[in-house]
């Protein structure tokens, strides 16, 4: 019984003294007046530092890229077949990666991102093929190539000097 005397008694003091979770706006109007300070630079610095974020963010994905028609059929192509050594060697030598980027060739290769480009016609038919348990094999004709080594204008040039070299072989 004690138990329940005591919880009685808090009650009543509760009672007395009004509700004990009040918020006195006055109060809170004058934490933050005298916080202002505290308030603002720490807006400054989050602002400062999405700001930043954003830019550095902008600046790292932009990528050259160049869409590469294949004008054959070919079953068994394979989308690394596009990066052949001697055609990146040479424009590895040519735009002088290894000085300009300090980019080893083995790098520079895995700079390059190949995708073949499949028609939504066709990605549609494998999904449907793919519920009832069939596969569609296809080989795209155009493929894209996305490179980022350096500036977006010097990727861009990378780029098309591999294209020409790429026709040349």
């Amino acid at each position: 019984m004690e138990v329940g005397g005591k919880m009685s008694q808090e009650l009543k003091r509760v009672e007395q003294n009004g509700y004990d979770d009040e918020i006195d706006l006055m109060e809170l109007i004058m934490i933050l007046v005298r916080e202002k300070k505290t308030i603002l630079i720490t807006f400054i610095i989050v602002t400062l530092l999405s700001l930043g974020g954003a830019l550095y963010e902008r600046n790292v994905s932009k990528k050259a890229v160049a869409i590469i028609n294949l004008g054959f059929n070919a079953k068994n192509f394979n989308q690394n077949d596009l990066l052949l050594s001697n055609v990146l060697d040479k424009v590895y030598q040519l735009n002088d990666i290894r000085q300009k980027n300090k980019l080893s060739l083995d790098e520079f290769r895995d700079e390059f991102k190949i995708e073949g480009i499949i028609p939504k016609a066709i990605e549609d038919k494998k999904e449907f093929l793919a519920k009832s348990g069939q596969v569609l094999e296809y080989t795209p004709q155009n493929y894209s190539v996305q490179l980022r080594v350096g500036s977006p204008s010097e990727s861009k040039k990378i780029l098309e000097d591999y294209y020409v070299a790429l026709n040349d072989h």
